[in-house]
């Protein structure tokens, strides 16, 4: 197949318009080769819900447009012979060099060489420019990655049948081709403002419900004083109370239960420490009091309050108390107690002994944790 240069009666323009992805510039009119870049800030996309980061992928849209002009197309013979444009491309893309062909009065784009496959996804657009300057008769067509080329149009033109798309004998073609260039990507994070008030709000909501009883639907029993409470609190807080009330128990029949080895008013602390998560008096309690309430969140597996029941006590030692401490630990498994508590003796050893504790001790209450 011979390939005839149009260089001696053809005419090209080639348009660039180089455009961010996320915006899309209308051309009304360009006469010459123009290559213009816009630029525009990356705003990042709404925070989805439940997360606080975010990422832009930025990228790149060229448009390349290009208008092939045929003299005296009603005198060409496009049935023993191709036609063939000057190439075009974007300046940033050189590696992809484009041409139109015309054969069999059909329309051909393809890449400089012939029989190629793209390298990248292309979008497809070309008409005819009429003697008003419309585009008429256009097509559109995505070309995906790896079409192999060229490609035929759906537009057919036949010389007898194209006077109504000529201006002055000559026909003119507009093609539009755009890919898209990946640039980087853009992450980062959206601080969020802690939601303090809210949590103060719900913590003096509990404390109300705590104080008011009200909607209770099991009582417990400490010592002949009855506390109201409420088994779905208790069940989520409490791991004993949960197995307690998930099962066919006594409790869960009577709606009752009856609390031993610990007193009304450490009970009462432990009821408020369920519901609001805080004990006050905590910091302000005797040793005495302080143990029972250890005691207490261990039996019910209130892990973070024994945390905190044993720092106090920890701060609470003393050559009169440190034995008893010293066997609490052991019986509960307060490892940071139980070491403080050796640590006190093995520090002032005339102290501790000549404590009526010492006198009274039995080695077995301490675990055999006394150094000797």
């Amino acid at each position: 197949m011979k390939i005839v240069s149009l260089n001696s009666f053809s005419t090209a323009t080639v348009i660039v318009v180089l455009l961010p992805l996320s915006s899309f510039t209308l051309i009304s009119h360009c006469s010459k080769m123009n290559q213009q870049n816009i630029t525009e800030a990356v705003s990042p996309s709404p925070d989805p819900v439940g997360n606080n980061c975010w990422c832009h992928s930025v990228s790149q849209l060229v448009v390349a447009t290009f208008e092939w002009t045929i003299q005296h197309f009603a005198l060409q013979d496009p049935g023993s012979k191709t036609l063939t444009s000057t190439s075009f491309y974007a300046k940033e893309c050189p590696d992809m060099k484009w041409k139109l062909f015309f054969r069999n009065s059909v329309i051909y784009l393809g890449l400089n060489h012939d029989h190629l496959t793209l390298s990248k996804p292309v979008g497809w657009r070309m008409a005819i420019i009429n003697k008003k300057g419309e585009k008429v008769l256009g097509i559109k067509k995505h070309l995906p990655t790896n079409t192999r080329t060229p490609v035929a149009s759906d537009l057919i033109l036949y010389q007898d049948k194209s006077d109504g798309h000529l201006v002055n004998g000559h026909l003119t073609i507009f093609c539009e081709i755009k890919t898209v260039i990946p640039k980087e990507h853009l992450s980062g994070t959206i601080a969020c403002e802690p939601f303090s008030s809210s949590e103060g709000q719900l913590i003096d909501n509990m404390e109300a419900l705590f104080q008011d009883r009200k909607f209770t639907d099991v009582s417990l029993v400490v010592r002949g004083r009855q506390f109201e409470a409420h088994k779905s609190i208790l069940s989520a807080r409490s791991p004993v109370f949960a197995a307690m009330f998930q099962h066919p128990t006594r409790e869960k029949m009577s709606n009752q239960i009856v609390v031993q080895n610990i007193e009304p008013e450490v009970f009462h602390e432990v009821l408020r420490y369920i519901y609001t998560g805080r004990v006050p008096r905590l910091y302000h309690m005797e040793e005495p009091m302080a143990s029972q309430l250890f005691y207490a969140a261990d039996k019910y597996l209130l892990e973070k309050l024994k945390q905190e029941c044993e720092k106090h006590l920890i701060n609470q030692l003393s050559a009169e108390n440190c034995l008893k401490l010293l066997s609490l630990a052991d019986r509960h498994t307060a490892v940071s107690l139980k070491q403080n508590a050796l640590d006190y003796v093995r520090r002032f050893p005339a102290e501790v002994m000549e404590t009526d504790n010492w006198k009274k001790l039995n080695l077995f209450d301490c675990g055999n944790s006394i150094p000797l």
